[in-house]
């Protein structure tokens, strides 16, 4: 159950970024500012928007961690090095 989570939440994460060219697209087409918002103001709130999500801090998240295909990855592999480490040392 932990494993399914972790890959919807680095599913979410992948989806996210998946958008990034729909929302510039969007800013340089059709989408235009609310009448009561400051045409800055809109274009800061979706700059900082975009460097969130290429910097991987938004998505699902801990204090510390986005969980992305990379951290479900490396949490693997920590997993399958401790178990190795676990079992030759049992051996011996």
């Amino acid at each position: 159950m932990v494993i399914t989570t972790l890959l919807l939440a680095a599913n979410c994460n992948s989806l996210i970024k998946s958008i990034q060219t729909r929302i510039y697209q969007s800013l340089s087409t059709q989408l235009k500012p609310c009448p009561n918002c400051n045409g800055d103001s809109f274009q800061f709130r979706i700059t900082l928007l975009m460097n969130q999500v290429n910097t991987n801090q938004f998505g699902i998240s801990g204090h510390f961690f986005v969980i992305t295909y990379g951290y479900v990855g490396t949490v693997c592999g920590l997993v399958i090095t401790y178990a190795l480490v676990v079992s030759q040392l049992r051996d011996s």
